[in-house]
């Protein structure tokens, strides 16, 4: 088991970092409210990425340990028979004083027989007790991990917990500033782009995900009305016949890298030293991205964010639905 990649990091739960202050009331410059928003939510972000990775890593090891109980289960029940088998045994060799067994004995008609009765015994005996010595030694390798699976669980759950606090608080922060950008005067352009909706997975997810442009943000959603940024990478994918996590990070792990000179539409692209947003190449330099709370899905320049890397979902350690 890796349960040492079960477990999250020291930095998963590091305190957050400051946010900006609201405006002032009365503030006079929607540029600067907008900009103060920008901030605000980018900081957000990072915090909801942990968030969905600690969750996907949850149920990683909630189900590990399902499994773990099911083969625990039947080994318990072997053990058991094994035992109750040797208590008759010993039960039929002991009753009347052992007379069972000194009649066994006395009762050889040879020296020959006496001899072949008591080495059956003692084979059954043996036999028995290997059986139970190995599979006490099966019981004990399943049990230890059990518990190493139950305080991998334990520490997830802590974590879960503390990330969705730390998700609260910063949602209490920034609500004043996402009325405020539904209240802006900003014009957002929309790219008339069109992608080529070529056959194969990758153009299958491209033609969900541009069917998605202008449904809205929403924390931890995946459609079909709402996304967050590797919510919709998920489904898009999904629709392709993918399974990918939700979460930009562990996206990035179960993908195959490629190079820029090699993207093809359906790729992701990831971004921000810490990979905490991610997008799907449409083609054309361009990507359909759920942006921010506040914002809609959308398509835009595809460098008009700090690219860490990209990924070709579909080659490897992803599951096909």
């Amino acid at each position: 088991m890796r349960l040492t990649a079960l477990l999250l990091g020291a930095a998963l739960l590091a305190p957050t970092p400051a946010l900006a202050d609201p405006p002032a009331a009365g503030a006079s410059s929607a540029a600067s409210a907008d900009a103060q928003l920008d901030q605000t939510l980018a900081q957000l972000e990072t915090i909801i990425e942990k968030y969905d990775t600690a969750r996907e890593q949850l149920a990683t090891t909630r189900a590990q340990t399902t499994a773990l109980a099911a083969r625990l289960a039947p080994l318990r029940g072997r053990v058991a028979t094994l035992n109750a088998e040797v208590g008759r045994l010993a039960s039929a060799l002991y009753q009347g004083g052992s007379a069972s067994t000194a009649n066994a004995l006395v009762n050889a008609t040879s020296p020959e027989q006496f001899a072949s009765r008591l080495a059956i015994i003692d084979q059954l005996a043996r036999r028995n007790r290997r059986q139970i010595e190995a599979l006490n030694q099966a019981k004990a390798g399943l049990e230890t991990q059990m518990k190493a699976l139950d305080a991998a669980l334990q520490q997830q759950t802590r974590s879960e917990h503390e990330l969705a606090a730390k998700k609260a608080h910063i949602e209490q922060q920034f609500t004043v500033l996402t009325a405020a950008r539904w209240g802006l005067s900003r014009l957002e352009t929309r790219d008339n782009y069109v992608p080529p909706f070529k056959l194969g997975r990758g153009g299958a997810a491209v033609q969900y995900a541009y069917g998605a442009i202008g449904t809205p943000y929403v924390f931890g959603a995946e459609g079909p009305d709402a996304y967050d940024c590797s919510g919709l990478t998920m489904a898009a994918w999904r629709a392709a016949g993918v399974s990918l996590p939700h979460s930009a990070e562990m996206q990035r792990s179960v993908t195959d890298n490629v190079p820029a000179s090699d993207l093809r539409p359906g790729d992701l692209v990831f971004y921000y030293p810490d990979v905490h947003h991610v997008a799907i190449y449409a083609g054309a330099g361009r990507v359909i991205h759920a942006p921010q709370p506040g914002q809609r899905i959308t398509m835009a320049p595809m460098n008009q964010m700090p690219v860490h890397s990209f990924g070709r979902p579909g080659v490897r350690g992803v599951r096909a639905g």
